[in-house]
């Protein structure tokens, strides 16, 4: 993977912008150290039924301009005091942030992965102008394949493995070979709403230091930070009103998918199945969801499992589409807002051989610190180690 090794002291923003909620977390990036948690927020993007996309992204634009808003007010307040540290040492903040990172879900970013192969007649010098030329003539079909490629923006590219004559290596520029195979992502976003989130922290940072990613990814890159040898999995992003899936094989990408029902849209369909109000749908299904999923029985769970139904086709499509295996002891990781655990009950019953597992804040804690003015949640964490490995140069 094309990591930087550079690790210098920083102040960076991370901004996660998903379909229904923007959160936040300020990172202090140490030199020898595991990146510190300083502060995180979250603000909520409104659902209104029937909206065009301008209203949505008017609602996202507001809630993450007011996140980094509180970013600040909490910076000036905490500017140049000690914070807390895991030694006796008190560390001092940097005046001012270095770098913002944009983590984008759908429907933000569009990430595809892709292997490309080519064969020579006969041994050739493997550049790097002819590595990119294949990832460049990818990254032009998925803009042609979109019909949006004068409205889009590539705004990530990740190399995962080259092979030369079918082995993987790691340093590859000058090396002879008759085939190269190289595996990467691209992710593209809208051009004005890529504008529009640089706008956002202009007077924060220059142009030039904001970056973005997929969620998906930087979820990928932190758990391979934390489990070195956990090569073959699947990610399952479930957020406001959109389910995001990844696998993984052989710790490369090999499918991205994404489906319109998350979290929220299943509490709008349990209170029209039970015929009660949105706050009361919300409320019965954190305080009894899991426990009516187990059951089976009684007006309730009938409902409850109508309101995921839906949920769980458009899953079974796309678990088809990417060839996951359903019917092996596929390793899949569930990251949902709310109510992780009814989740993993639904999986669990739909799919007995599978492996569905939740990560544990133990399992990140030697590789992330936090403060006590930050939530510790697992999936900033995993941020927060990934962006910590992608220092630019």
């Amino acid at each position: 993977m094309l990591f930087s090794s550079r690790k210098n002291d920083g102040l960076v923003l991370i901004l996660d912008v998903q379909s229904s909620i923007v959160r936040s977390a300020l990172i202090l990036e140490k030199t020898g150290g595991n990146p510190h948690i300083l502060y995180t927020s979250s603000v909520p993007v409104s659902y209104r039924k029937s909206v065009d996309s301008r209203t949505i992204i008017s609602a996202t634009v507001k809630a993450t301009t007011h996140t980094i808003d509180g970013v600040m007010r909490f910076l000036y307040k905490r500017n140049g005091a000690p914070c807390e540290g895991t030694s006796n040492d008190l560390i001092r903040l940097p005046r001012k942030i270095s770098a913002v990172h944009y983590i984008l879900s759908s429907p933000w970013i569009l990430s595809e992965a892709k292997r490309s192969d080519s064969t020579f007649d006969k041994e050739e010098t493997i550049t790097h102008d002819m590595v990119f030329k294949m990832i460049r003539d990818e990254r032009e079909r998925l803009a042609a394949e979109v019909k949006a490629s004068d409205k889009t923006t590539v705004v990530e590219e990740k190399i995962f493995n080259v092979e030369l004559n079918g082995y993987p290596i790691s340093n590859w520029q000058g090396k002879m070979a008759k085939s190269l195979s190289v595996s990467f992502v691209t992710s593209i976003s809208g051009t004005r709403m890529v504008e529009r989130f640089k706008e956002m922290c202009a007077h924060i940072v220059h142009g030039h230091d904001v970056y973005f990613h997929s969620s998906l990814l930087m979820q990928h890159i932190g758990i391979g930070q934390i489990f070195p040898d956990k090569d073959t999995y699947a990610i399952l992003h479930i957020h406001g009103e959109i389910t995001d899936i990844i696998e993984i094989g052989k710790h490369a990408c090999t499918f991205f998918g994404t489906y319109p029902i998350g979290t929220q849209t299943v509490v709008r369909a349990f209170a029209r199945a039970g015929r009660i109000g949105i706050h009361a749908a919300e409320s019965s299904l954190n305080l009894h969801g899991t426990s009516m999923l187990v059951e089976k029985t009684g007006k309730n769970a009938l409902h409850i499992k109508k309101a995921y139904e839906p949920w769980l086709e458009q899953l079974d499509r796309s678990l088809k589409i990417g060839h996951i295996d359903v019917d092996a002891p596929t390793e899949v990781i569930v990251g949902a807002m709310e109510r992780q655990n009814d989740f993993v009950e639904l999986l669990k019953q739909r799919y007995p051989k599978m492996k569905v597992e939740i990560l544990k804040i133990e399992e990140v804690a030697s590789h992330v610190t936090f403060e006590s003015t930050a939530e510790i949640q697992v999936m900033l964490s995993l941020y927060a180690i990934a962006a910590d490995l992608l220092r630019p140069m």
